[in-house]
């Protein structure tokens, strides 16, 4: 996994995240092995994103310099896609797996 991936994730998980409620929050981390990836979820508990939010379109630098550098060290083989969920919002990175 590359160095300082998860950062950015879990700094909006925060800020953009737990921290605009005024009730306690969560923030989770998640891993797992899925066929030739490796999957990461980083999860708040926080608002969910607005309507029609989208990487391309919404993205401020830190999510865009995540996207760009798996980009640059995997090309298609890697995504960031971040959801709404039942309880906030999660954002997940996919990588290739690898044994290193």
């Amino acid at each position: 996994m590359p160095r300082f991936i998860l950062q950015p994730l879990l700094e909006n998980a925060v800020s953009h995240g737990i921290a605009m409620v005024p009730a306690a929050g969560t923030v989770g981390i998640r891993s797992a092995h899925r066929g030739d990836q490796l999957v990461i979820e980083v999860s708040n508990s926080g608002p969910q994103l607005p309507g029609g939010w989208s990487i391309e379109k919404s993205a401020r630098v830190g999510l865009r310099n995540t996207v760009e550098r798996l980009a640059q060290l995997y090309g298609s083989l890697a995504s960031l896609n971040l959801a709404n969920t039942a309880g906030g919002v999660t954002a997940e990175i996919a990588i290739p797996w690898s044994k290193r």
